[in-house]
């Protein structure tokens, strides 16, 4: 994702119709000259990362989809309100992962979609928190039904449907998603609202002892 100032414009017609190009296998053309693009990137494992192969698959598609219009593509890490934060001050030419969210079309210009996320619940197994039978269909609704309960968000991760659910809510945000699966453990919080896969990853890898101990509640109640 890119900004829309005058300064970055043509930045975010690369990185769309670059992205545009990889996604629906189009080949693009390469007529400008080798460039750099700088992008700041979230840290969300398995999808993307400083110590993953590549730094992860979305880095690499990325990467993949500019070096057939002949850019190269710098990517340095930064926790998601700070990627932000820089992508609208214009010190990058975009940040990534982000979500589609039609609230950010005025002020940026969004890739083509790739998949990834299922946000939802992580809770203790010894916690009596459930989601309704039609949380899937309506989760702000299944969100508002559950709140008594204390929420973790991570800062800058959440899309527009899933801010506005929790938001009622009054979750306590943190600025790492690891954060909040220690508040989580340790009775700090009552539910985590995180990716499926992010949260299986950071256990397996930096936090193997809560394996066990918490777990992701069915369905996932906001996906990409």
């Amino acid at each position: 994702l890119a900004p829309r100032t005058d300064v970055r414009r043509r930045a975010a017609r690369w990185i769309q119709a670059a992205a545009l190009g990889l996604i629906l296998g189009l080949a693009g053309t390469a007529a400008r000259a080798a460039g750099l693009v700088r992008l700041a990137a979230i840290e969300r494992e398995p999808y993307s990362g400083p110590h993953l192969p590549d730094q992860g698959y979305v880095p690499e598609l990325i990467r993949a989809a500019f070096s057939r219009s002949g850019y190269r593509v710098e990517i340095a890490f930064y926790p998601p309100a700070r990627a932000r934060s820089l992508a609208e001050s214009g010190d990058v030419d975009g940040w990534m992962p982000v979500y589609a969210d039609p609230a950010l079309s005025d002020s940026f210009i969004l890739s083509a979609p790739f998949p990834g996320d299922h946000l939802g619940l992580l809770k203790r197994k010894d916690a009596a928190i459930r989601l309704g039978k039609d949380a899937a269909r309506n989760p702000a609704a299944a969100l508002e039904a559950l709140s008594r309960y204390r929420f973790g968000t991570t800062r800058g991760t959440l899309p527009a449907p899933a801010a506005e659910a929790t938001a009622r809510l009054h979750p306590v945000p943190v600025t790492l998603d690891l954060q909040n699966l220690d508040k989580l453990a340790y009775g700090r919080i009552d539910a985590a609202i995180i990716d499926k896969y992010v949260a299986a990853d950071l256990m397996a890898t930096q936090r193997p002892y809560f394996i066990g101990k918490l777990e992701f509640l069915a369905p996932a109640l906001f996906s990409s």
